[in-house]
């Protein structure tokens, strides 16, 4: 990569250092720094390849996404919540109606951190919940938690974690808290699930994602 060299004044040199020193950490983490529309990013191959090595050596245990929590460590609860709205939302494949999905989602992870008394890293991180995002296999969308590069898509999933926090009004149930997402991948069964399925308004979205009542989850 070509470097273009300037010439400044001896207090912007040191005004500079800082910056200087957070891509240096970037290029030693594979952590990019965030920009003014987008999150960080990690998308160094080896930085994911220890996380994944971590998912695939806890497969059974609650340790399986440690290398996501030490990754993300540094980011604040509501980034980590918009992080799996918007992979989850993209897991759907439905582009045309990601606008329609992401603020639903988020209602849906929203009614399950209220549940768990605002603990969102636990929701976040319950094993196998959000397998589109977290577990690996071809369709996972990981990479989309891990950096999200859409400025359209992470702007509403910041929004709608944020209102989802806020107790603003709800397009669905207090307890809607399961979804299934009916393109993510041909090679899967939707579950049979003995739940009321919670109405969306329009009902425009059901060959896409449909969304459950539970007033049992915990």
């Amino acid at each position: 990569m070509k470097r273009s060299i300037f010439i400044f004044s001896i207090s912007a040199i040191f005004a500079l250092a800082p910056v200087c020193a957070v891509a240096q950490e970037a290029v030693a983490t594979g952590i990019k720094p965030v920009s003014n529309s987008l999150p960080l990013c990690i998308d160094d191959e080896a930085k994911i390849a220890e996380i994944l090595a971590t998912v695939k050596a806890n497969s059974k245990t609650g340790f399986k996404y440690d290398g996501y929590k030490k990754a993300l460590a540094s980011i604040t609860d509501l980034e980590l919540f918009a992080r799996l709205i918007y992979s989850e939302a993209t897991a759907a494949n439905c582009e045309k109606q990601i606008s329609d999905i992401v603020p639903l989602i988020g209602e849906t992870i929203g009614n399950r951190i209220r549940i768990r008394k605002g603990d969102i890293r636990s929701v976040v991180f319950q094993r196998d919940q959000f397998a589109s995002s977290l577990n690996n296999y071809p369709e996972s969308h990981l990479r989309h938690f891990l950096c999200p590069k859409n400025a359209t898509t992470w702007k509403q999933s910041l929004s709608s974690a944020k209102k989802a926090l806020d107790g603003s009004k709800p397009a669905l149930p207090n307890d809607s808290v399961n979804y299934y997402l009916y393109k993510h991948s041909p090679r899967f069964t939707p579950p049979d699930w003995k739940l009321t399925e919670a109405t969306v308004q329009g009902g425009a979205l059901a060959g896409c994602i449909r969304f459950f009542r539970n007033d049992r989850w915990k």
